[in-house]
């Protein structure tokens, strides 16, 4: 969770919610222009498997949140996913989440 706040903090990115599974995340982002949003995931992705050993899932699924979709409602989906998978029972016990 360090590194998802370092990114934030150093304008690589802008989460507004990021939520780590064992083999993948979720997030609400958005990006510097200067960025591509593919180099920045690349980049973190790899640090992260390097750091803790972790083994991602290939590739990513990116979906931009247009201006009449709701972020909260996406917020919400989100949150449930390590509900819905079994690892916890309520979304808010989950300890692998940043949200600014």
């Amino acid at each position: 969770m360090e590194s998802v706040r370092f990114y934030h903090e150093h304008n690589r990115w802008f989460a507004r919610l990021f939520l780590v599974m064992p083999d993948h995340v979720h997030a609400l982002l958005a990006f510097p222009p200067d960025e591509k949003m593919s180099d920045v995931i690349q980049n973190w992705k790899s640090y992260i498997a390097r750091a803790c050993s972790v083994k991602w899932q290939r590739g990513y699924f990116d979906h931009r949140v247009r201006n009449g979709e709701n972020w909260e409602l996406k917020a919400a989906y989100i949150r449930q996913n390590p509900v819905r998978k079994g690892l916890v029972a309520c979304g808010e016990k989950w300890p692998y989440v940043f949200e600014a």
